[in-house]
């Protein structure tokens, strides 16, 4: 394929892995193109600079260029900072538009749970699809609430009482439903007003 040349105005993404290390996962503007040792430096969002094989140009994408609304959800994205390693990023399936959060090997977040040894493992979370009809609010709810969802989920992972994880997210469904049908799985109070548990 070609290689791009790149001019001032022209629209790109950067590649991956280059989106993530950076935290940069909009669509930017070429504001100014320069020639280098390693071929063209564009500046863009005010002050960044990035060399033009990290680039995706918008015009030759090998997907369809992006919807008014993904867009809109791009810019919105681009507004939103949360901790170090964690990154939002959006995508379609088809015709939908997700955002999906990217949680790197930096992060407190990919410390493994079970091992605790300080091993790092990078993941994603859920897909949470958006509605065209979103208003900006909604659309900030839904990422506010992704995080969130993400970080209970990593409470009830390292949480330990006894040195077991009582609140595993993971725990299977089955063993739960043969635990609770036990009456002795059960701790109650007969008085409210003390601590004393009945036998």
């Amino acid at each position: 394929m070609t290689k791009h040349v790149y001019k001032i105005g022209d629209e790109f993404r950067l590649e991956p892995p280059y989106a993530a290390k950076y935290d940069l996962h909009g669509i930017y503007k070429a504001e100014a193109v320069h020639d280098g040792p390693m071929g063209q430096v564009i500046r863009f969002n005010g002050t960044k600079l990035a060399h033009g094989f990290a680039l995706k140009p918008i015009t030759q994408s090998d997907q369809p260029a992006p919807s008014i609304f993904e867009r809109g959800v791009l810019d919105l994205i681009s507004k939103i900072t949360y901790k170090p390693g964690w990154s939002i990023w959006t995508g379609t399936d088809g015709d939908r538009v997700y955002v999906q959060l990217s949680v790197n090997a930096f992060a407190e977040a990919s410390m493994d749970s079970v091992k605790r040894d300080g091993t790092r493992t990078p993941w994603k979370s859920a897909k949470r699809y958006l509605s065209p009809h979103m208003c900006r609010q909604e659309l900030v709810g839904v990422i506010f609430g992704l995080i969130k969802d993400a970080e209970l989920h990593e409470i009830h992972e390292w949480f330990r009482y006894k040195g077991a994880s009582i609140y595993n997210p993971h725990l299977d469904p089955d063993a739960l439903a043969a635990l609770a049908r036990k009456k002795t799985s059960f701790v109650v109070r007969e008085n409210a007003m003390t601590m004393e548990e009945a036998a």
